[in-house]
């Protein structure tokens, strides 16, 4: 089996690209800005005065933490999570973008939508748990939904997730409706309706909001 780089990773999602642009693979108009931005952004790095730079490695690196999760569920179960062509386009987008002057990430905020049955939760769930343990530092993911069912869709995930990688086994506890990494503290947690209604802050390192209605 050919070891995966992140220079094929890479080529991986600029191929994906190409694809969506020459009509190959069929993709709503706003996904096509949405390619035509990352070409441009991408473009845009070999100034010198580009505020950004670029680390393929850093999405390898997602990668590589996707892998270690397996499907819990249909034909795939029990084998280890491959990231999509578009799943990998969404992780080159976030997590390879980053600001020159403090080595942040370039993007804060990110809308995905996607149709039903296409590992949006799973997707979700990768990233929740990116952001806690792959990490010395303490961080606190919350999960928002119109409802408290809407939010736990993406927990689950998470915990289906964590209970099937031998990785974590005896590095986290879930108790009391979250999640806590024991090194760290840090913590994922679905928020309930009341959570929203007494307004407390919660200052996230990661907050996602699963089925969003814009009225």
């Amino acid at each position: 089996m050919q070891e995966v780089t992140a220079e094929i990773l890479i080529e991986r999602v600029w191929a994906y690209c190409e694809k969506i642009l020459s009509g190959e693979i069929k993709a709503c108009q706003k996904h096509r800005w949405a390619v035509q931005r990352f070409f441009k952004d991408v473009e845009a790095l070999a100034d010198p005065d580009c505020p950004f730079y670029y680390d393929a490695e850093a999405v390898l690196d997602f990668y590589e933490w996707a892998r270690q999760f397996r499907h819990v569920e249909g034909i795939l179960a029990g084998e280890p999570i491959e990231l999509t062509d578009f799943q990998l386009f969404i992780a080159a987008n976030v997590y390879g973008f980053f600001k020159k002057e403090n080595g942040a990430r370039r993007f804060r905020k990110v809308y995905i939508q996607l149709a039903r049955k296409n590992a949006k939760s799973q997707f979700l769930a990768l990233m929740a748990s990116y952001e806690v343990f792959p990490t010395t530092e303490k961080h606190r993911v919350f999960i928002a939904g119109w409802s408290r069912e809407q939010s736990d869709e993406v927990y689950q995930a998470i915990l289906e997730q964590l209970q099937h990688a031998p990785i974590l086994e005896g590095k986290y506890t879930s108790a009391n409706g979250r999640v806590k990494k024991y090194k760290t503290n840090s913590i994922i947690q679905p928020l309930s309706r009341e959570a929203r209604k007494l307004g407390d802050g919660k200052n996230p390192s990661l907050g996602i909001v699963d089925k969003l209605f814009v009225a």
